[in-house]
């Protein structure tokens, strides 16, 4: 049986019933997360508009120390050791080591890293039951909390960052001057590559000569015939060129065509 969508709070197979539901909870956001920063770049995860603040990729390989420090305190009862300390003390701190120390790396690096930990945490849910969950113990200043409270703080501190993620990526060029195709681009009904869908009267592709049902074969010299949407990043500057290669209904030349991307209408 095939797991319930993102959007059930629900029972998922392997856990207890309310871990279920918090696991459905950490499976959102996480969601959201990664959806706000995919196809970023190593310079654009490393700009700091702010020198003293933080980077995007102070805020995801901060997201991964919070989830590693409370595994120690909620599975082993326990801190973190010096060596977990050295690795992850630049993001769980930020500020200037981490500003020093986190950057250079690519996406995935982040992404796999974000993986990994998280795969932990869920096989330590599946040994773990909702007595557990509910167990209370001195936290903050002594007040009383319990492991239910810690997890649900470990992705509420990834929503909040992820909100300054959402800030971070107005001073990137290219979101902050996004400009727009002038259409739909879908996925294949075989799951696999991207067509043009709907067309803006007027808009760059309509001026680029593309039509409805065109495929793309090459986007930028890349080809994407198996190609998933999400994976292909299309974002860029208005007055930015896109270069498509295209397949038609009823043609056997390809077709090269230059899109120069337009400002939005509001804009």
């Amino acid at each position: 049986m095939s797991e319930p969508s993102l959007f059930l709070i629900t029972e998922r197979t392997g856990f207890s019933p309310h871990l279920s539901r918090l696991v459905s909870m950490m499976n959102y956001a996480r969601a959201t997360t990664l959806q706000e920063v995919q196809h970023l770049r190593t310079e654009e995860l490393d700009l700091l508009p702010d020198p003293k603040g933080n980077s995007i990729a102070m805020l995801l390989e901060h997201m991964a120390g919070v989830e590693v420090a409370y595994q120690a305190l909620s599975f082993e009862t326990r801190e973190l050791t010096e060596a977990e300390l050295t690795k992850w003390n630049p993001s769980l701190e930020l500020g200037a080591v981490g500003r020093a120390q986190i950057k250079g790396k690519p996406l995935e690096y982040y992404l796999n890293q974000l993986q990994e930990v998280r795969n932990h945490t869920l096989e330590q849910f599946r040994l773990h039951d909702d007595a557990w969950l509910h167990t209370e113990f001195p936290f903050w200043d002594d007040a009383l909390g319990n492991h239910y409270f810690c997890w649900f703080h470990v992705f509420e501190d990834e929503i909040n960052h992820r909100g300054q993620i959402r800030l971070l990526k107005k001073s990137i060029p290219r979101y902050a001057n996004r400009g727009i195709l002038g259409g739909q681009l879908n996925q294949n009904q075989s799951g696999l590559g991207i067509h043009i869908g709907k067309i803006s009267a007027d808009g760059p592709l309509e001026r680029a000569g593309l039509r409805e049902n065109d495929e793309i074969v090459e986007y930028n010299g890349k080809n994407i015939e198996n190609s998933l949407l999400k994976d292909v990043d299309f974002v860029d500057e208005v007055g930015s060129s896109a270069i498509l290669t295209v397949r038609r209904t009823g043609e056997l030349e390809l077709l090269r065509v230059v899109v120069v991307r337009a400002a939005r209408a509001n804009s």
